[in-house]
């Protein structure tokens, strides 16, 4: 029971499954999806009901909200002069993805990412001493970008908050695989299906005490931010506990876990080609074949 969240309120005993289902069918019809859940997709325990997750409202959520990335895209990334410093060294160069307990809350950047999602998804009461945020946040490493079309404005703001004046703004080209995820930040869930996913939610909480939980949907906390648009930002995440071979995660104390992905392997997953590094500090190390070039040259 390691891979659906948890919840802390609700009856105890088995929920039932096939009025739940029946709930369920009836706010997507009347939300104009066709599709229907199968009370067979359904399982419970004394305080949650959770979906399979190859179940309808599962595929839902990753076609409709959270579609992958495609192909190969060009990003940039923006880093202060340690953490640029840092890459470039390594040999080959690596990028670091970095534990999801840095977005918590409680954490050190404070934002209240991973609680945006779970309150736009109807999830108000997600808190226990053994299943809470950093735990479930504890299993999931992501690096992040911006989409290469930033305007003028944006991109200042990027080199203010994270590269300074003496980092740097690598441009890459990415593709991942699973079980990797490659996905856009979603900003912005007014009208979409996350208002079908919480009417099911709270309408199962109130009829039936139960509160529906996802099979690795804990997965798409990562990709929604209810701020910081201008970032254009767009994630790569992978969730250990979702493959079977163990990851060389460095624990890094006092900071934040992490492990690294090699940039320039032409066969690895996810794959990461360096294009260019944009920087006015003059100590970078240098790569052959890499463009190096200072902000105020064109």
């Amino acid at each position: 029971m390691s891979d659906y969240i948890k919840i802390l309120d609700g009856p105890r005993g088995n929920p039932p499954v096939r009025e739940i289902a029946e709930l369920i069918n009836t706010i997507l019809q009347k939300s104009g999806h066709r599709i229907k859940v199968s009370p067979e997709k359904l399982s419970g325990g004394p305080k949650a009901v959770w979906e399979h997750s190859d179940g309808p409202l599962y595929n839902l959520m990753i076609e409709d909200l959270f579609p992958t990335i495609v192909g190969e895209v060009e990003v940039y990334h923006f880093a202060p002069r340690k953490a640029a410093q840092g890459i470039l060294e390594s040999s080959p160069p690596k990028l670091r993805l970095t534990s999801m307990t840095k977005r918590v809350s409680s954490g050190g950047y404070s934002e209240g990412e991973l609680t945006d999602f779970l309150e736009k998804f109807g999830f108000p009461n997600f808190t226990s001493a053994t299943n809470n945020l950093d735990q479930m946040a504890g299993s999931k490493f992501y690096t992040s970008f911006a989409k290469a079309n930033l305007n003028v404005s944006d991109e200042q703001k990027l080199w203010d908050s994270f590269a300074k004046k003496d980092g740097a703004r690598f441009k890459f080209r990415i593709g991942a695989a699973a079980p990797y995820h490659f996905k856009e930040i979603k900003y912005d869930l007014d009208g979409s299906s996350a208002e079908i996913f919480r009417e099911i939610n709270e309408s199962i909480r109130l009829r039936h005490g139960y509160q529906i939980n996802f099979n690795s949907w804990s997965t798409f906390i990562g990709f929604y931010l209810g701020r910081y648009m201008y970032e254009n930002e767009c994630r790569i995440l992978l969730d250990t506990q979702q493959i079977p071979s163990a990851i060389p995660i460095k624990p890094n104390a006092p900071e934040y876990p992490y492990f690294e992905v090699e940039i320039g392997s032409a066969c690895a997953n996810p794959k990461i080609e360096l294009l260019e590094v944009v920087s006015d500090e003059p100590n970078l190390p240098i790569i052959s074949g890499v463009t190096y070039r200072r902000r105020n040259e064109t």
